[in-house]
């Protein structure tokens, strides 16, 4: 692990509409000193950056539903995870969306401590989205088109990370139901923070 990273890094992996920025929003509720990364929102974020040299790179892809290339996505998290040394934890969701991100997330940063996944059925994902786009909450999920080359990138791309770890990092693996009520999946979450939940 590189040395000016100190924190437990958890990977928080699923599905769109899965829930990853619910659940991480409910543990930084309960533990207010762990920090949360969205790598969308980070990159989202960078492409407002006038001063970013990748914000014309990463408005084509987003805005066309494609995942940034390893090398930018991965620059971008170091700098914000290395922003926060003082974090006892730094949640990462929406991350790895690719085998190849994962392995230049290990040789440039290391391994995580483990990765969460939120297996949650496609059919409820789409009714997630689809609820999300008609509170205009966010504008990717708005367009069905874009759902849909979410949903094809997803498969592609991202659905083979968990595969990976079932198979090759299985000891770092975490699956969780998510299909359930915010609360009920939360509770399966506290046991893999069980020093901390301890001392609430």
């Amino acid at each position: 692990r590189d040395p000016t990273m100190p924190q437990r890094i958890v990977f928080l992996l699923g599905g769109p509409g899965a829930g990853k920025g619910t659940q991480s929003a409910e543990l930084l509720a309960l533990f207010p000193d762990f920090v949360h990364f969205s790598v969308g929102d980070l990159l989202r974020a960078e492409r407002q950056d006038p001063s970013s040299p990748f914000a014309a790179t990463i408005t084509s892809l987003i805005d066309n539903g494609r995942i940034v290339p390893s090398d930018i996505a991965i620059q971008v998290l170091q700098r914000a995870i290395a922003s926060r040394p003082d974090a006892p934890v730094v949640l990462v969701d929406g991350f790895p969306r690719a085998i190849e991100q994962y392995t230049s997330f290990q040789k440039i940063i290391g391994e995580p401590d483990f990765m969460i996944f939120l297996n949650v059925p496609d059919s409820e994902l789409m009714r997630r989205l689809t609820e999300r786009g008609k509170s205009g909450e966010r504008a990717d999920d708005q367009d069905p088109t874009i759902i849909q080359r979410r949903f094809s990138q997803y498969y592609e791309l991202t659905y083979p990370v968990l595969e990976f770890f079932r198979k090759e990092r299985s000891s770092l693996l975490r699956e969780i139901d998510g299909h359930r009520p915010i609360p009920a999946v939360l509770e399966s979450l506290l046991p893999l923070f069980a020093e901390r939940s301890e001392r609430m």
